[in-house]
């Protein structure tokens, strides 16, 4: 009777454990629950690939640049030899015609402290009138001769018609003569009557054109030949400011450039007017202007007071460009040489293209910027 009641007893402990541990339900694993599990893919993210830089394209410079100023031109007139053209500057003689048109103006006193100056043109077919024209000296044909031009002009210093004959230069004189002077040049009779008549000697593009179609002379530069300035489209000075300026040749003439922000260019004053081309009736505006220091001098003994300017050499300089300025340094090898500029690092000094309005005086401590 014990034994069977020992037994009931260890049955009913058997049932409590098991119903302790979760019955009829069986226990998996841990390795079981690990193999099961599903492992979460891995998503590898690409690398991205740079976009490669588009090479960029440069921009051909055309081929038709004016030589004289770096803008755009007839192709077929690149090559022709210029025109320099001696214009009167004394204020009884205002106003002037053709300045408008003109690539580069130099200035440069003459006597009495007066001043005269040449308009050079690569190409002055289309210019309307062009004038008063007046007479040269020895240092305008070294102007002249720098560029290869053709000189025209109406009458000469002694000295000057000696180094014209000399040097052989190419040039029509409105005052001694010559094949075709007389279809080239005229009087104008009201400047005549109410100016005077060295004041009113004149000629015109058209009559130029035809002149150039009829000489003896050379009328394309030699083979090889380059102008060394180089220009760039807006191009920037890294400078100082100025915004005015003001450049005094003599008591007699100053000139006054004032910077017009709107049209990027130094609008030209002189005799407190402004200078206006009566062509046009608009007042000079220039891209560049230089002024440049040389030695100028009165020729001893001369009746006139007519100077002399060393252009052949080298000398100190100042530029004005985008209403900012910076010294210069230029160069001239020869009678025939064109001038050269330097920037104060020894560089070639670039200029923006467009015209140029270049003063020649004694001393750079005549000029004053605002």
């Amino acid at each position: 009777m014990r034994k069977l009641a020992a037994a009931i007893l260890a049955a009913v402990m058997a049932f409590s454990i098991a119903a302790c541990s979760g019955g009829d339900e069986q226990s998996t694993p841990s390795s079981a629950i690990e193999s099961t599990t599903p492992t979460p893919a891995v998503s590898s993210t690409p690398t991205p690939t740079a976009t490669p830089e588009p090479t960029p394209t440069a921009t051909p410079e055309p081929s038709n640049l004016n030589p004289l100023t770096g803008l755009e031109m007839d192709e077929t007139k690149l090559n022709r030899r210029p025109v320099a053209i001696m214009i009167n500057n004394i204020k009884r003689a205002l106003p002037q015609y053709g300045l408008a048109s003109a690539d580069i103006i130099y200035e440069v006193v003459a006597e009495g402290g007066i001043t005269r100056l040449v308009a050079v043109m690569q190409d002055p077919e289309n210019v309307d009138v062009v004038g008063s024209v007046r007479s040269t000296r020895s240092y305008y044909l070294d102007l002249a001769q720098g560029h290869d031009a053709i000189l025209f002009h109406a009458g000469a210093s002694e000295m000057a018609y000696s180094d014209i004959s000399t040097r052989g230069v190419n040039n029509a004189d409105g005052t001694r003569g010559g094949a075709g002077i007389s279809q080239l040049y005229y009087r104008d009779t009201w400047r005549q009557k109410n100016l005077g008549y060295e004041h009113s000697l004149m000629t015109s593009g058209e009559r130029i054109a035809e002149y150039l179609e009829n000489t003896s002379y050379r009328t394309e530069h030699e083979e090889g030949y380059e102008y060394p300035v180089r220009f760039e489209a807006g191009y920037e000075l890294d400078g100082e400011s100025a915004k005015n300026v003001s450049v005094k040749f003599s008591s007699y003439k100053t000139g006054v450039f004032e910077y017009d922000e709107q049209g990027a260019c130094y609008l030209v004053n002189e005799y407190g007017e402004p200078h206006i081309d009566a062509n046009t009736g608009e007042q000079l505006a220039m891209t560049n202007v230089l002024v440049l220091e040389a030695n100028i001098r009165m020729i001893s003994g001369d009746a006139y007071g007519r100077m002399e300017v060393d252009l052949v050499g080298e000398g100190d300089g100042l530029l004005f460009c985008g209403g900012k300025s910076v010294k210069i340094t230029w160069s001239k090898d020869s009678y025939t040489s064109p001038f050269t500029y330097y920037a104060e690092d020894g560089e070639e000094q670039v200029f923006r293209s467009g015209t140029s309005y270049i003063c020649i005086i004694a001393d750079l401590d005549n000029v004053t910027v605002g």
